[in-house]
Order: structure tokens, then sequence, then C-alpha cells
């Protein structure tokens, strides 16, 4: 079962990356909600309260609150911020599919970052796994004319940020000794005044107040899944890049993200299929397929003799 759980861990990422995509999907396309710092606000209520009651009925543990503490965790929390507010925006401005093919250019800034921090060196045949991505990526955005211009620089930003954010968790982990739920509290006390102050620079405030759904009960409930959600799937990242690594988040969400390109086509209103948009982002999973079977056989490789 030991051996088990890294894989475990994956598919539980995997499957919560999907669900939280269509669910801030559904609130920024099909109720027009246009607030990205509120909807990560009260993602962040949720996860400090949750992680506070379970401390406080030690179903789970991590150090008390400490000013040292934060300010280890103050640089991450800055990058989760960043990380996921220009991914709402980002999600926002382009439809599922091109999102998905977009995103996976991904791979190329945590591999970049765990060279610079970490430094790891990548084979030849990974670089051609990158470029199958990459190219599909260029074919897909080339042929969609449904997506937003700017909504690809937010997708691309979110890249970046993506990949900053996961190396340095890996990072802050083995240098804390913080566990999963250590770093979703300490991420969220430290975010929280940040993502306030954001909200009130975009004078979102003002908008929530005239919102016409503001009190509608299935847009309620939308938003509070979305919170819980939100937080499970934070908790998913921090478990996925430190039980496994940065790189093993990476591909997870390269595989997950076949399902979620298919589902997309299927149930999402801003797609207009065209033949160099399906073979983009048909190329740019394969590449992504390559990639995790690449890493795959690297880490079977890498086991003892007998152990496989």
């Amino acid at each position: 079962m030991a051996r088990l759980r890294p894989l475990l861990i994956c598919v539980f990422y995997g499957t919560m990356s999907i669900f939280v995509t269509f669910v801030y999907k559904s609130i920024s396309a099909g109720y027009a909600f246009k607030y990205p710092a509120a909807l990560l606000f009260g993602q962040l209520v949720c996860s400090v309260l949750c992680c506070s009651i379970l401390k406080a009925f030690r179903v789970i543990d991590y150090p008390d609150l400490s000013t040292a503490m934060l300010q280890k965790t103050f640089t991450v929390s800055i990058l989760f911020v960043f990380n996921v507010f220009v991914g709402f925006v980002g999600l926002r401005l382009v439809n599922i599919p091109m999102f998905i093919a977009l995103r996976k250019t991904v791979t190329i800034f945590v591999l970049a970052f765990e060279f610079y921090l970490l430094g790891k060196r990548v084979r030849y045949d990974t670089v051609q796994a990158i470029g199958l991505i990459v190219l599909g990526a260029i074919m897909a955005a080339a042929s969609d004319m449904t997506s937003d211009i700017l909504g690809y620089f937010f997708v691309i930003l979110n890249n970046i940020a993506t990949a900053a954010y996961l190396t340095a968790t890996n990072k802050l982990s083995k240098a804390t000794g913080l566990n999963s739920f250590g770093l979703l509290f300490y991420n969220g006390v430290n975010a929280l005044p940040m993502t306030l102050l954001l909200s009130i620079l975009l004078d979102e405030p003002t908008g929530i107040a005239t919102y016409p759904y503001l009190y509608d009960p299935q847009f309620i409930c939308l938003v509070l899944l979305a919170s819980m959600t939100g937080v499970v799937l934070q908790y998913a990242i921090f478990l996925c890049s430190t039980v496994n690594s940065p790189l093993a988040t990476s591909i997870t969400g390269n595989l997950k993200d076949i399902f979620s390109s298919i589902l997309g086509f299927l149930i999402s209103s801003d797609v207009q299929p065209t033949l160099m948009l399906v073979m983009g982002i048909f190329t740019s999973l394969s590449g992504a397929g390559y990639y995790s079977y690449l890493k795959f056989m690297e880490q079977q490789n890498a086991l003892p003799h007998g152990k496989n």
C-alpha cells in the first residue's frame, strides 16, 4: 500500500483539479462573476478555518502560529496568490480546451525552475516531448477564434507562476519540515490580507454589492462549493508536490487534462471546434502523454534492481 501512495495522491490531485476547473468556469461564464480575488478570499477563509478546527480536535497537527514561520512561508504565499489570481482571469477569458492546451507549456517553466533552483538537467527525449506540447499549443492558439488574446497572456503568466510556486513549495517543505496541512494553514494566514488588499485595489466590493445573482441560492451554493473544493485542491497540490515532486505534479496535470479537454468539447458552449484546433490540442496532449511516459520510465529505472 505504501508503494501505491504516491500514485493515489496523483489521482486525488488530478480528480480534484478537473472538478475545480469546471466549477470555477461555471461561476465565471455561467454567472458572469468577474471578481477572482473575492473567490480566492473565500477559499482562503475556508482553508484557515478547516485547518484550525481539525487541529483543535487533534485530527491533524502542525506547528502553532508563529511570526518566524509566517516569514519563512511568506514568499510561497505571494506566489500562490499571484498564481491563483492570474489563473482565474485566464480561465475566464479563454475556453476550457484552449486553456488546457496553453497550460501544457507549464512543464517548460517547471523544468527551468528545477534546473536553476534544484540543479536538475533535462534529457534530449524530454525536450522532444516538450516540443510536441509547445507545437500543439501554438497550433491550437492560432486556430482559436473564440478566446480573448489577453487571455493567452494571463494563461502563460499562470504557467510561470505555477512553476515557481510548485518548486518553491517543494523547497520550503524540505527546509522547514512543514507537512501539507501546515503549508495550507500558513499559506492561508499569509495570503488572506494580500487577497483582501488586492480585492479592494481592484474595486471588487463595489461590483459585488450590485451583482445581480448575489443572493441567488444556486450561485451561493456554487461559490461555497468552489471555496471548499478549492481548499481540497490546494491541499492536494501541497501533498503531491511534497510527497512526490513538482515534476510529478506537473505530469499528473498533463494526464488529467486529456479528460478535461474531452469534457470541455462536450459540454462547453464557448468552444467552436476546427480541424486545426482539434489537431493542436491532440498534438499537445500527445506530447504530454509521451512526457509522462518518459518520466515514469525514468523513475522505474532509478529503482534498485528487483524492486520494480
